[in-house]
């Protein structure tokens, strides 16, 4: 669990770019979009999460992740709930829940699948009732 907290530290200090650039990741890491967004995309590798998260993140001024619960879903498996925040450029500000499910493999995040529904993250977590 510690290095998903560490991961949302380096997330709200310097974004999706230094997520993806970061120590805590694998080199192949793997981002799924929420599925409850049109067309949801998998970003594969470094590279590939730097360039599809700065597209989503390019309309906002400023995003910052606020952690409310964090747990260990299985072994190698970490669920995150969050509230996001975002400030556009045109200043209108906006806060979103949100949910992670983070598979580590090797003390790093190997992949991301992101959820804007909560109880569809604890469906695919195999923790709802």
């Amino acid at each position: 669990m510690e290095t998903v907290r560490r991961a949302v530290e380096r997330f709200n200090e310097l974004g999706f770019d230094g997520f993806g650039t970061s120590d805590l990741v694998t080199d192949d890491v793997e981002f799924h979009e929420p599925p409850e967004q049109p067309a949801p995309r998998v970003a594969r590798g470094r590279e590939d999460v730097r360039k599809l998260s700065g597209e989503f993140d390019s309309a906002w001024e400023e995003h910052k992740s606020e952690p409310q619960e964090i747990g260990a879903v299985d072994a190698d498996r970490v669920l995150l709930i969050t509230v996001e925040h975002f400030r556009g450029r045109d200043g209108i500000e906006v806060e979103a829940p949100f949910a992670s499910i983070f598979t580590l493999r090797d003390g790093k995040i190997a992949r991301w699948q992101a959820f804007w529904d909560k109880q569809k993250a604890l469906e695919v977590a195999g923790l709802s009732a």
